[in-house]
């Protein structure tokens, strides 16, 4: 059990993997009967009864709910695990990467964090490893650089797994975004460049990665507002809650709902939704009166997990 809480501390995700050999033909010709008719470009994860499944940016249902786990589509992949296995990758035709992996996560700048036997590594999109699991914690690539954890430190390596700045945090640094990442010194949030120099003092009680130049921000005596690199408020503190912008929208939190802000503050998606994530290829996954689908940046349902309830394919 102690393992197990390790593993899922270090790196939160969602996902799913694989079968035998018969259950992933069938899965992959499922797939290309589908997509003789046209080959999505992307697929993303929804989850009925407690299995998840694909579904294409129109809503329909490509792979039909079948995994434990599964992550969003990344680079063409996505990471699955099927009831009591592995983790490995599917691409939009079915298997990709065999599910060999103890955990395993999206890809990011053509790499994927991967443990086996209690060890970080990472590895390409052929599935091999370019950095070889030794890592005692890690975190996706971005800017090119990934966090990496060293005898209790963490530090960054770039993609040929040499270590450019040094192991020296305590806590787990974010992911590098716009050229800069959140580090945490045990009670306050602030952010450091490339270089591992800190060029926002540590005063946050909460913060957010940076994308074209602002973060969300939370200080101790305000609500949540966007910051600029210098670390003043350029979208002014009034939001219970915040998310990074994402496609030129962030999910904000008034009144006990989300909805969503372009970088000038102006609501454009009105807050009505129980709980949202960040837009990715058009879409962000909402829940609402206690129904999850995916809407488009005017608002509207492309998927209702309600629709296919009663469905007869299912």
């Amino acid at each position: 059990m102690k393992k197990i809480i390790v593993l899922l501390s270090c790196i939160t995700l969602c996902s799913a993997s694989f079968i035998n050999q018969a259950e992933a033909k069938a899965l992959k010709q499922s797939a290309t009967n589908k997509s003789q008719v046209m080959k999505p470009d992307i697929l993303f994860p929804v989850s009925q009864e407690g299995k998840w499944g694909f579904i294409d940016k129109k809503g329909n249902m490509t792979l039909s709910p079948q995994f434990e786990h599964a992550t969003k589509f990344s680079e063409g992949l996505a990471a699955v695990k099927s009831f009591g296995r592995k983790w490995g990758y599917i691409n939009t035709d079915g298997f990709s990467i065999e599910a060999k992996f103890d955990y395993a996560d999206q890809f990011s700048e053509g790499l994927a964090t991967v443990i086996i036997d209690n060890k970080y590594g990472f590895i390409n999109n052929n599935g091999d490893f370019q950095i070889k699991p030794e890592f005692e914690c890690a975190r996706a690539f971005s800017n090119g650089l990934a966090a990496i954890k060293v005898s209790g430190k963490w530090g960054f390596i770039d993609k040929t797994g040499k270590v450019v700045i040094e192991p020296k945090f305590e806590y787990a640094p974010g992911k590098f975004s716009d050229n800069v990442a959140v580090i945490y010194d045990g009670r306050n949030y602030g952010y450091i460049d490339v270089e591992g120099d800190q060029i926002i003092q540590a005063r946050f009680e909460k913060v957010g990665s940076f994308t074209d130049g602002i973060a969300p921000a939370k200080d101790y005596k305000n609500f949540w507002g966007f910051i600029d690199k210098t670390g003043k408020y350029v979208i002014q503190p009034q939001y219970t809650e915040a998310k990074t912008f994402s496609e030129g929208l962030a999910a904000v939190k008034s009144n006990g709902k989300w909805g969503f802000i372009d970088n000038s503050g102006k609501t454009i998606i009105e807050p009505m939704y129980d709980s949202a994530e960040e837009f990715s290829h058009g879409l962000a996954r909402i829940v609402n009166e206690e129904n999850d689908g995916y809407i488009d940046k005017t608002g509207k349902f492309v998927w209702l997990p309600l629709i296919y309830r009663t469905s007869s394919f299912l």
